[in-house]
């Protein structure tokens, strides 16, 4: 997927890009050698864009719903053993990483609707119980 100004709008490229292509497009563009044999024969992702006729409008995009999902410490599936939890490394809330994140400057806060979703009222009522239910466990 191409997002440019300079994409071409309503164009559907069938071409087969890789990260060559971009280094293609580089060096077609201001006349440089070739890198190697993959990038001698990568396709020119310059095909898909427009150079003289950019288009700077913001285009108008839909908002998609918001999918309601709950934190990973309430949908279970958590390691049984101390072996298998000592395996799977420290979590995001352990004092440890804690201290880490504060340590370089990230504000550790609570997950809360309002600060993970765009539109955390329609979230809370997708989730209900189970997100209150969540907060009291974390509290208590």
């Amino acid at each position: 997927m191409v997002i440019s100004p300079y994409a071409r709008r309503g164009y559907v490229s069938h071409m087969t890009v890789t990260h060559e292509s971009i280094l293609k497009l580089i060096s077609y563009r201001y006349g440089l050698g070739y890198l190697n044999m993959r990038h001698r024969y990568a396709s020119n992702i310059g095909h898909s864009l427009d150079f003289e006729n950019p288009d700077f409008e913001v285009p108008q995009l839909p908002d998609p719903a918001t999918p309601a999902t709950l934190p990973c410490s309430a949908q279970g599936g958590q390691a049984s053993s101390a072996r298998e939890r000592a395996a799977e490394g420290h979590r995001i809330g352990d004092p440890v990483v804690i201290e880490y994140l504060e340590a370089i400057g990230y504000k550790v806060e609570p997950a809360t609707p309002e600060r993970i979703f765009r539109n955390p009222s329609s979230v809370k009522g997708d989730l209900g119980e189970l997100w209150k239910a969540q907060a009291r466990a974390g509290a208590g």
